[in-house]
């Protein structure tokens, strides 16, 4: 599974070459980075999701691949 997750950060990433503003790319690399567990990086890349699309607000509240991040007391602070 890591090596598809990988691929897909890759992915992501290069869209957000192609596009800085692209807040799908930095939406699902938050995703990715909180299925990991790597709580700053998913908070990073969210926040600028955020930034760029306001609807992703509400989007990850919602949204399982959080999960990991929510079960960490004050982990969304």
């Amino acid at each position: 599974m890591r090596g598809k997750l990988d691929r897909a950060l890759d992915m992501f990433n290069r869209a957000i070459e192609v596009d800085p503003n692209f807040a799908t790319s930095y939406y699902n690399i938050s995703c990715i980075h909180a299925t990991r567990k790597e709580k700053d990086k998913a908070l990073e890349y969210l926040r600028k999701a955020i930034s760029l699309d306001i609807s992703y607000k509400e989007k990850a509240l919602n949204d399982k691949d959080f999960d990991p991040l929510r079960r960490e007391r004050n982990s969304w602070r």
